[in-house]
């Protein structure tokens, strides 16, 4: 069985020109059930427990999920307009109120999180590859509880 990426979309249509591989979703917006996945995947970058991910991941059957600093560290200084703050928008986890965010969102940014290596992120997500612009995590398929 080949192994399913979890990603962009736009780096997910860059993996699946040049390899073949199976992808979790693509840049084509015109598909709800596309869209609906696109935004799960997304979850990598919003304030989002591994477990939480986990699930949404494992729902769409996928092995490698690849996560961008671009978009995890994006530095826009219009705050409101990234990724991030989009999906925690969209997950209620923050509240607007003129120029003050406030935030009701019990774990870290899940992107950053998972960097460091840590419990619980090490018993869902194993990291098999990394650089400056990417880090590719396997998602285990058995989960392994180290404390």
């Amino acid at each position: 069985m080949a192994a399913v990426f979890a990603g962009s979309p736009l780096l997910l249509g860059t993996i699946k020109l040049c390899s073949g591989s199976v992808v979790t979703s693509l840049p084509i917006y015109s598909d709800v059930t596309l869209l609906k996945r696109t935004e799960d995947t997304y979850q990598v970058y919003a304030m989002r427990s591994a477990e939480d991910v986990y699930k949404l991941l494992m729902a769409q059957k996928t092995n490698y999920v690849i996560v961008e600093e671009s978009i995890c560290n994006d530095v826009q200084l219009k705050k409101g307009c990234r990724v991030k703050d989009l999906l925690d928008i969209s997950n209620r986890h923050v509240v607007h109120d003129r120029s003050q965010i406030d935030s009701f969102s019990k774990p870290g940014r899940f992107c950053q999180e998972i960097k460091m290596n840590y419990s619980p992120y090490t018993n869902y997500f194993t990291r098999v590859f990394w650089n400056r612009s990417y880090h590719v995590y396997k998602v285990n398929s058995v989960i392994s509880f180290q404390y």
